[in-house]
């Protein structure tokens, strides 16, 4: 999967339509290139400074979690999220190269196994085939070079549209204005460099009464293992959950939140939202 913001911008609607992100700085991993030594990130950790939470807005401030291989992580005290310090981001070409390397096609049994986990909790709530219950109208946001769970989800009997700014930029999918019955996310939101942000656009983008579904690897809670945590390791990784964070982004939205089975999150719109 790749990540939303890429492409050169956000996939953040707004009046004046998507709004450009600011272009990361060089990566610190001697393994994805970029430069070392001292950074802003590791001056503020060093000096007991904090970084605004990217996930909430909350304050106060988010606060120096862990430093790992010259990597700072940040984690917010209100919604437990942990995200990379910005220094550390990668470039934009850097990140798409990462992206070009995976291997995850549509037809792939295990990763379709593995997307199942998702899949089935959502397709029990949307109806599990067409023939015998209304069609659905969905979107995979940020649905990456090979769709796999777009391809599931019509299987099931579902119209799925996709998103992603690099492998499908198609950028009425996203057009202010437009609402789906279901908005999917899997392995996508570890990506988002602006993931407030990020969930405004998705919940804007699902109809009241509708469903956001979220697949991502929840975190562990402590710094030691969070150091040892291998998707942790992946350099487009910028920003990790737990079922606690989830739930609460949907609390503050007005939401219902349900933890069907680990790492998954499918949250409801009020009927009553537009």
């Amino acid at each position: 999967r790749s990540a939303v913001h890429n492409g050169g911008s956000s996939s953040r609607r707004s009046s004046e339509g998507l709004v450009k992100r600011s272009r990361p700085s060089t990566s610190t991993d001697p393994d994805v290139g970029g430069t070392s030594g001292p950074s802003s990130a590791e001056e503020r950790a060093s000096s007991g400074a904090s970084a605004a939470c990217p996930v909430c807005r909350e304050s106060p401030a988010a606060a120096h979690f862990a430093t790992v291989a010259k990597q700072t992580y940040w984690r917010c005290p209100h919604c437990r999220a942990t995200f990379l310090d910005s220094s550390h981001h990668l470039s934009l070409e850097a990140e798409k190269a990462r992206y070009e390397k995976h291997e995850n096609g549509e037809d792939s049994p295990g990763y379709r196994r593995f997307l199942s986990s998702l899949a089935d909790p959502l397709l029990a709530r949307l109806g599990r085939s067409a023939p015998n219950h209304k069609a659905s109208r969905g979107l995979d946001y940020g649905c990456g070079p090979g769709p796999a769970l777009a391809a599931m989800l019509r299987e099931a009997g579902h119209e799925v549209a996709v998103y992603d700014p690099i492998f499908a930029p198609d950028r009425a999918a996203v057009a202010a204005g437009t609402q789906y019955d279901f908005v999917t996310c899997t392995e996508v939101a570890e990506h988002f460099y602006r993931p407030a942000e990020e969930f405004d656009t998705m919940a804007a983008l699902v109809r009241g009464g509708g469903l956001l579904a979220v697949l991502t690897s929840f975190q562990p809670e402590s710094a030691d293992q969070f150091a040892e945590w291998h998707y942790r390791r992946d350099p487009t990784h910028v920003v990790f959950y737990g079922a606690g964070t989830l739930a609460l982004l949907a609390e503050e939205r007005g939401w219902t939140c349900e933890i069907p089975v680990k790492d998954v999150a499918i949250m409801r719109k009020p009927v009553d939202s537009s």
